[in-house]
């Protein structure tokens, strides 16, 4: 059948919808294009056919072992005429069928191919990323530790959240081992001090700053163990093996000495700055009036006290011993209030947050316990230092603690979500023991003293 060529879409559009129609909704492109061309040109088509030819030692090879000829052309007369002719009616029905294909695509779609997605959390290799998620603990890398918390099915910290990290901005060498660290500040008068004391019984006064000394003291005969300051009535109280004493801030005037016999590890001072108390080695527990060095009373347990803290209301203090236990006491009275068992060995560090909410205990077991001090219950126990805990400190707006060991190592703790203690970072400075951390009052300041004879400031 022969259709006559449409000047017009209309007639375009409909040559191409019958054809559809006789072929069937399923016929591709290439065939609607063939059949209108035949259509169009039956001579044309009639007069270009394949015959076979002879074979020759050039043909292909069929699976059947039959040898395949290629195909050829007749070459029809008048070849520049039919060229011709061919191209102008190609042209024509070119046309048409494309036209009639856009006036019926709404029933007529070529197949797309279909574009590959990527694999779906299911269907993924549960092993491809393995190297990135899992560090051989044999080979640690320098910053990341193994961190976990306890209580809960998987804890491991594998990176720092909550707060920006803190900087090391200043190293400052001393003449030994830094044993104790106090800072002081008075806005109005533009002065901000570091007080440290040293393993040769010296304490030194610096100018955070620039870390120049101030003034220093040939305080103790021995190791000064422990030091505190009175902000208000200007008192610097140190603590060693021959004993307490008590100085002028500003003059660097020794005020009075409280005699031991025994190494007295800590000291801490009440809010309104009325009393301190103190703990020694033969387990003493006592109270002192800050003013005159009056003794208020003196208790004991037998157990070294290695550290002391005072609750911000004043109206308790507590105690970490060598029998493993933190102990709460009535600050006016010494009585015994609570007890706070969980450590495995000494508690060597206790340190209270700013709210009177948490207690937290750092201990040679190489964890940290954190309590409510309200009613003794355990909220959760940090892991992760690979030696002892000797010194505990919490950031004036109680969002952080600071952990200082024998690994060398400070930790930093995020409190501000007690659901979930977490790992914010690793400082990794020092070369030996971090006996002292402090954080400075209103600034997001860290200041850590060590057995390798530096204070480190971090900001």
């Amino acid at each position: 059948m022969h259709r006559a060529q449409g000047n017009s879409y209309t007639e375009a559009a409909k040559n191409g919808e019958e054809v559809l129609q006789r072929l069937g909704r399923s016929a591709t492109e290439s065939q609607v294009v063939a059949e209108l061309y035949a259509e169009a040109n039956p001579a044309v088509v009639s007069e270009t056919t394949m015959v076979p030819v002879e074979p020759s030692i050039q043909s292909d090879v069929s699976l059947s072992g039959r040898e395949i000829a290629p195909p050829v052309q007749k070459t029809p007369p008048f070849p520049v005429l039919k060229t011709t002719f061919i191209s102008i009616c190609t042209s024509i029905v070119g046309a048409t069928a494309l036209t009639a294909l856009a006036f019926i695509s709404e029933s007529f779609t070529l197949p797309q191919a279909e574009t590959p997605t990527a694999p779906s959390a299911e269907e993924s290799d549960p092993h491809e990323d393995l190297p990135s998620k899992i560090n051989d603990p044999s080979e640690p890398e320098a910053h990341s530790e193994p961190d976990t918390f306890e209580n809960s099915e998987s804890n491991t910290v594998t990176s720092i959240a909550a707060a920006p990290p803190l900087t090391l901005t200043q190293s400052i060498a001393e003449s030994s081992a830094v044993w104790a660290i106090a800072t002081y500040s008075d806005e109005g008068r533009n002065i901000n001090l570091i007080v440290s004391g040293e393993e040769s019984g010296l304490i030194t006064i610096r100018d955070q700053g620039s870390g120049q000394p101030v003034r220093t003291l040939e305080a103790h005969d021995d190791t000064v163990r422990a030091i505190e300051i009175a902000p208000n009535t200007r008192r610097l109280i140190s603590s060693s093996g021959d004993g307490i004493k008590v100085w002028n801030l500003e003059t660097g005037e020794l005020l009075y000495r409280l005699p031991s016999s025994t190494p007295v590890w800590s000291i801490a001072i009440a809010p309104d700055e009325s009393r301190f108390v103190s703990g020694a080695d033969d387990g003493s527990l006592a109270a002192w009036d800050l003013e005159t060095g009056q003794s208020l009373y003196s208790t004991s347990d037998g157990a070294t006290i290695w550290s002391v803290a005072v609750a911000p209301d004043g109206k308790s203090f507590v105690s970490g011993d060598s029998n493993r236990v933190v102990c709460q006491r009535d600050l006016a009275t010494g009585q015994l209030l609570k007890t706070f068992k969980g450590h495995q060995s000494n508690v060597r560090a206790v340190a209270i947050s700013p709210d009177g909410q948490t207690l937290a205990s750092g201990s040679w077991d190489k964890t940290i316990k954190l309590w409510s001090l309200e009613t003794g219950e355990l909220q959760a126990t940090l892991e992760g230092h690979r030696d002892h805990i000797v010194s505990l400190a919490i950031s004036s707006d109680g969002d952080m603690l600071a952990s200082g060991s024998t690994d060398t190592t400070v930790k930093l703790w995020s409190l501000s979500d007690l659901s979930d203690y977490k790992l914010l970072e690793n400082l990794e400075a020092h070369s030996d023991w971090v006996l002292a951390t402090v954080f400075k009052d209103r600034e997001r300041t860290l200041i850590t003293g060590s057995k390798d004879k530096t204070i480190k400031i971090w900001e």
